[in-house]
């Protein structure tokens, strides 16, 4: 592999992705970091993502289709045809503003060790593209492993950039996973090698109510299988306390998410095997203990109504920020007919 210094390879796995798809590409050619390349893998779609990939007349991007494998298959496509020092995910339905692959290349250029992980924090919006919340803040640098066991993935794929070295060493993704695939590999990356934070909202991530995240929800036994393998898989990582430590981690946060998209009997069923929910030093678990104790769930209607007051309160600030940003047309999903802006 000729590797060009500096040079960052964009990954952009999409399936069924012609109305955001080149959103995600036009977030990626507009960075002030302006040595990429842009691989784009069409995941076995149907709908017009392949002919619209194909129209793309900038060298920057380059285009490959593969037959439905998922994701972590998809990333591993890209990972082969990928020349740059720096390794960056971006999910076909996210955007990135401007300064994003700026300021990651900056932090690790910056760090005591350059050969790491680079993480920012993100903006979550919902189908419609209004602004849901933002992603909470951690600071956590250099060895973050334990940190990750602590809770929910604080570095997601999207809002990270990856030296490359990182994956000459330990590989792809999990081509088995269909869930927590991108986490699992996280956590072996940052079992060796360490994470720094740019303490930047540089990622806008679409947060769907219909997703992956739901659909493995609604059947109770995929639900623990998806997310207890994680533990099982990561053994060889973990001593025998992070591992009871971990798995404790995941019995909470399943159950959490049970209550948040309103599967109250798969969480009462859930409940007997999660250890402690308390001390409770934070709203999600006192909504969780209450719960238990009562049989109330607030935590689903506790996000609609925080959703709301976003739409509400928000949407004007959202719109004003994002056009200061220069990232006019990545507040809302757009049809394929608006995405030729790309193919000249």
């Amino acid at each position: 592999m000729n590797s060009s210094a500096r040079r960052v390879s964009v990954i952009i796995p999409v399936y069924q992705g012609e109305g955001c798809v080149a959103d995600a590409i036009d977030s990626a050619l507009n960075q002030t970091h302006e040595d990429i390349e842009i691989l784009a893998i069409d995941d076995g779609s149907t709908d017009g993502t392949w002919p619209l990939l194909q129209s793309i007349r900038d060298s920057r991007v380059r285009a490959f289709s593969q037959e439905n494998a998922g994701a972590s298959t998809a990333r591993n496509l890209g990972l082969t045809h990928a020349t740059g020092e720096y390794i960056a995910f971006l999910d076909a339905d996210d955007c990135w503003l401007p300064d994003k692959l700026e300021r990651e290349i900056a932090t690790l250029e910056g760090a005591q060790s350059q050969i790491g992980i680079a993480y920012s924090w993100w903006y979550s919006v919902d189908e419609d593209g209004m602004l849901f919340h933002r992603s909470p803040a951690p600071t956590y640098s250099g060895d973050v492993f334990d940190h990750l066991l602590n809770g929910s993935p604080f570095i997601i794929p999207s809002a990270s950039l990856f030296h490359r070295a990182i994956f000459d060493d330990l590989g792809g993704f999990d081509v088995k996973r269909r869930y927590h695939e991108d986490f699992a590999f996280i956590l072996r990356a940052c079992h060796k090698y360490p994470a720094f934070p740019t303490s930047h909202y540089a990622t806008i991530y679409k947060q769907t109510m219909s997703g992956k995240a739901r659909r493995v929800l609604r059947d109770y036994d995929a639900a623990l299988k998806a997310s207890f393998s994680i533990v099982t898989d990561s053994r060889d990582l973990l001593s025998a306390s992070q591992a009871a430590r971990f798995l404790e981690t995941q019995q909470r946060e399943l159950y959490f998410r049970f209550l948040m998209y309103g599967f109250n009997e798969s969480a009462t069923r859930l409940l007997p095997q999660v250890p402690r929910l308390w001390p409770a030093r934070t709203l999600k678990a006192w909504i969780g203990w209450l719960f238990a104790k009562t049989g109330v769930n607030l935590m689903m209607p506790g996000r609609k109504l925080v959703h709301a007051a976003y739409r509400i309160f928000y949407q004007y600030q959202w719109r004003r920020f994002l056009k200061e940003a220069g990232v006019t047309k990545h507040s809302a999903p757009r049809s394929a007919e608006m995405s030729t802006t790309l193919a000249s």
